[in-house]
């Protein structure tokens, strides 16, 4: 059977980390696009004289119109970014750590530890160069004795 590679290999983890990316994303955007209407309605407010400031009230109500549909756009575009993003760039952390713990697991104690590589994606190469260093070094100790 031909091995499958996981799109989750530490669910729990990955689905916070893209969680945190969404609401981080929606702060941000969402911040973004209120000031941005605020910032249109105050100029179109000062641009138009105080008599005819009733003109404005429909204008008003149409650009809160197009900011709810913006919104919701922005809310889904967000989750979509956010969790896409956040297992993607997850792997580059999760993934060398799951390795590590899987290659620890499936040691039967009885034969030398194997040197462990990671990825070139990968974040956490000083994991496994600290890993390959202390299997060096353990090797040569048993050797001496």
């Amino acid at each position: 059977m031909r091995w499958r590679r996981q799109i989750l290999v530490r669910p729990r983890e990955q689905v916070r980390v893209g969680i945190f990316i969404f609401v981080l994303i929606l702060f941000i955007s969402s911040a973004l696009l209120w000031s941005f209407f605020y910032y249109t309605v105050s100029l179109i407010e000062d641009s138009i004289s105080p008599k005819t400031v009733q003109l404005l009230y429909p204008l008003k109500e149409k650009i809160v119109e197009m900011a709810k549909w913006e919104f919701t756009l922005l809310i889904f575009a967000a989750l979509l970014v956010g969790i896409g993003s956040g297992i993607i760039f997850s792997h580059a952390f999760l993934g060398p750590l799951y390795r590590l713990e899987k290659h620890l697991r499936e040691w039967d104690g009885k034969k030398p530890l194997k040197k462990i590589s990671f990825r070139k994606s990968d974040l956490l190469h000083f994991i496994a160069h600290a890993f390959n260093s202390a299997l060096e070094k353990c090797g040569n100790k048993n050797r001496k004795d």
